[in-house]
């Protein structure tokens, strides 16, 4: 059978029920699946803040998303890492918006091939720990300063949802111990995130990507990763970040009112459990 190599592709107008005049956060809202997201709630009728470091860059976002949908969106220049950033973002959210109704943390930190690829028994004690630190600073402690900051008002509220990004080597494991890690760290906190918070109404829940093909990955793969990555998955090629965006949506969404404390696979079937 010929392989089916997805290249990276504009996110396309996917529209899902449950998201029509709500507001949600889309941390990482920039870029590759976070940016597909906010497409993807923009085009449903929702109201958008996305959020990255960047200051032009979320401006950017903000006015190609409002222009491309007819929908009012927000860019706020914003770190995970830190708790004053979190607590901004949303004060400035309700300020602009007057509710939200829930936060996708698609935020990450970047690709970073070392860390990926050297065994940790070949890496230097002083580079394995800064490592660990610097991966997990992003990507688990970038997801609880968002999640403090913004519990306060989904209570207040009554509920909303919570959306985390894992990726499928937190469940399986692999080769890149940082990113393993972080990513299975996330998911235990969102589990007690979703046992604390239902009974407030807050649900809680995430996805693990697989091979999704944003720009970045493509572009530092070489032609055979990218052959052998798609044979991967029984459905023998990569995915997108639009396909991966819509697993988020739903679980913002109000089409999942009951579900929380899950992990969605988005993978083309490689992991299966």
């Amino acid at each position: 059978m010929p392989l089916r190599i997805v290249a990276p592709s504009q996110p396309g107008r996917v529209a899902l029920s449950g998201l029509e005049d709500r507001v949600f956060i889309v941390a990482g809202g920039t870029s590759g699946i976070g940016r597909a997201l906010a497409d993807v709630i923009a085009a449903s009728g929702g109201r958008v803040v996305v959020t990255s470091r960047g200051g032009e860059r979320t401006r950017r976002a903000a006015e190609e998303l409002a222009q491309a949908h007819g929908v009012e969106a927000l860019g706020v220049a914003a770190d995970v890492t830190s708790p004053r950033d979190a607590r901004d973002l949303v004060r400035e959210t309700l300020q602009w918006a007057g509710d939200v109704h829930g936060l996708a943390n698609a935020s990450g930190y970047a690709y970073d091939a070392k860390i990926l690829n050297t065994p940790l028994d070949r890496l230097a004690m002083e580079d394995a720990a800064r490592s660990f630190e610097d991966v997990w600073r992003v990507d688990l402690l970038g997801s609880v300063n968002l999640t403090r900051a913004i519990l306060p008002t989904l209570i207040a509220r009554g509920g909303g949802s919570l959306v985390y990004t894992a990726n499928t080597p937190a469940l399986v494991g692999f080769k890149g111990s940082p990113y393993t890690s972080a990513k299975a760290a996330l998911l235990g906190f969102m589990r007690d995130v979703a046992n604390v918070h239902g009974p407030q109404g807050v649900r809680a829940n995430a996805v693990a990507p697989g091979n999704i093909l944003t720009p970045a990955t493509w572009d530092e793969l070489t032609p055979e990763e990218r052959d052998a990555a798609a044979l991967e998955a029984p459905l023998r090629r990569w995915g997108t970040p639009v396909e991966a965006a819509g697993a988020m949506a739903f679980l913002l969404s109000g089409m999942s009112s009951f579900i929380t404390g899950q992990t969605l696979v988005v993978d083309g079937g490689t992991v299966r459990y």
